[in-house]
């Protein structure tokens, strides 16, 4: 029963006013529905406008995972170039590095050693490092000098 507060106590209301505050009964939502009660024509309403939007449903799922999809294979592609860039490059480099740290090792050791043989301390040290240094520059200006684009078949 609903009750409204009048100065501080509670007086019952008329049953026209309890009505309207109430409204109808609440069903089960899973119980069975009575004829006459005016629930036929909203149920046939409710299962025309549920079949609706199950299609509609169906129609934005469908969409939507063509969009993912091809977002996802857009990103894929793009990302598979980048790190194949990414990873000649890094191959490149270490290459250019390991070349030119060789030349000037090579050339440091090979003048240490004859210095050892001959018993001219510094000389030859000091040439044969400038030669690996030389030969480490002109190995790199060499692989830089490479065209780096793809090849054509022409044979140029």
């Amino acid at each position: 029963m609903v009750r409204a507060l009048s100065k501080g106590r509670f007086l019952a209301l008329p049953p026209q006013i309890q009505k309207a505050y109430e409204g109808p009964a609440p069903l089960a939502a899973d119980g069975p529905r009575l004829k006459g009660d005016g629930m036929e024509k909203d149920e046939t309403d409710h299962s025309s406008g549920k079949d609706a939007l199950d299609a509609r449903l169906d129609q934005l799922t469908k969409a939507l995972d063509a969009k993912r999809q091809g977002s996802e294979e857009a990103a894929r592609s793009k990302s598979s170039g980048s790190d194949t860039g990414i990873g000649k490059a890094m191959g490149t480099g270490f290459r250019v590095a390991s070349e030119l740290a060789a030349a000037i090792l090579v050339g440091g050791l090979l003048g240490w050693q004859l210095d050892l043989w001959v018993g001219s301390t510094p000389w030859f040290l000091m040439i044969f490092l400038i030669l690996g240094i030389v030969a480490g520059f002109w190995n790199v200006y060499r692989l830089a000098a490479k065209p780096t684009g793809p090849a054509d078949g022409t044979g140029k």
